[in-house]
Parts: C-alpha cells; structure tokens; sequence
C-alpha cells in the first residue's frame, strides 16, 4: 500500500521524477558498511567516492586537501576510472596469487593481507575477495597511503603544507609507474568541490 501511495503521488505530479531520483540515490546514505563505514558509494559514482574518501580521510587525520586528492587520483588510476573496488587482470596466474591485487588501491602479497586482517580484525588471508568490499577498500587505501604500509613511502613524504610533490606521490603505490598521468588526475582533483 504504502507503494502504490509514492506511485500515485509520482503520477499525479505531487512529486516529480528529480524527487524520485534524490530519494533512490540517498537511500543507502545511513547504511553501514560491516567496519561502521556508510556504504551508499558502492554504484562507482565518482563524486560520492570523492566524498567518502574525504570522509574517511578525515576520520584518519587526514585534513590536507592536497593529500586527498591524490588518494582520488590513485583511486582513479588503480580503478580504471570505474571507481569501484576491482581485481588485478589475470591476478589469478600472478606468481603472488591468490593475493593478487584487489580494492581500490589493488593489494597485493600474502604480507598485505595480513597487516589488515590484523587492523580490521577479520581474516583476509582466508578470505581474500572480502578486501574488495567497498568500505575495507577505502580504509586500505587511507589507511596505506597515510602510514607506508606497500612501500614505507607516505603522503606526508610528498604532500604536506606547502610542498605538493604529486609526480614522486607515485613512489607511495609503485615506484615511479605512470606517475606523470595520475599526477595530472590529482590536478585535475584540486578543482573540484566535492571536499
């Protein structure tokens, strides 16, 4: 009943098609992940990861815009632009499978996955695929990026204040690979008004 009430209002025009897609697109806003992290960022929609990422990054220490923005711009490269928690392409014949690279950031080794299975307390060396839960994944890349846990390089090794080194941010993730493009994404991050 309480459908076909919306339905009718939506029909007669009481509320019209923009209402119904602000109501379905907040609708998840006060979901809770299973690590206590809202989960309404899960389509891949890149402004409402932009917003989590901030969040999360906040929730973290993180308050440097400059710092945030990389973590969006690696977020975009490691994705694929899809800006969802994926799995390495032919992860599966990596000489490090089955910890081959997954989430956001695109974890990998048996070693990695056992620093967060004992920061988030869960076993996510039994249980791999459960780092690509979208929540898990952004903690992993903050988290990973502001304390040097996949090279012991650190945001604030290269972002901090007025120093903004987004070319050798880089060395964070994977030495020096396609540093120039994701530091023309982080660029291209600072103008936006989302955090």
């Amino acid at each position: 009943p309480v459908f076909w009430l919306f339905q009718q209002a939506l029909d007669t025009g009481i509320f019209g098609s923009s209402f119904a897609k602000a109501l379905l697109d907040t609708k998840e806003i006060n979901n809770p992940g299973p690590y206590g992290l809202p989960t309404w960022w899960q389509s891949g929609n890149e402004n409402a990861l932009a917003q989590a990422v901030a969040k999360e990054a906040h929730a973290q220490g993180i308050t440097d815009r400059n710092q945030i923005c990389y973590i969006m711009a690696t977020i975009q490269h490691e994705t694929a632009a899809t800006f969802k928690p994926i799995a390495e392409y032919g992860g599966a014949k990596q000489r490090y499978a089955p910890y081959y690279g997954r989430g956001y950031v695109q974890l990998t080794w048996k070693y990695n996955y056992a620093k967060y299975s004992d920061k988030l307390h869960q076993d996510y060396v039994s249980n791999p695929d459960q780092v690509m839960q979208p929540d898990v994944s952004l903690f992993v890349i903050v988290d990973g990026m502001k304390n040097g846990v996949f090279t012991g390089k650190t945001l604030g090794d290269y972002i901090s204040g007025s120093r903004v080194d987004f070319v050798n941010a880089r060395r964070i993730i994977n030495g020096t690979d396609r540093a120039e493009l994701i530091a023309g994404y982080a660029q291209q991050w600072q103008k936006t008004t989302l955090f």
